[in-house]
């Protein structure tokens, strides 16, 4: 999961990831791990 971090260094992939977050917010720990990923993915996008 970490790995894939790199991959997204733009906006589509990012919105694309976003969903993916939305679609399993339910489980806390995911949420948080989406949360984190966003910021370090784009700063300028932090959640």
């Amino acid at each position: 999961m970490a790995q894939k971090l790199g991959t997204i260094t733009n906006r589509a992939q990012l919105g694309y990831f976003h969903q993916i977050c939305a679609t399993e917010e339910k489980f806390q720990k995911k949420l948080f791990n989406c949360r984190w990923a966003h910021v370090f993915a784009m700063p300028e996008m932090q959640i």
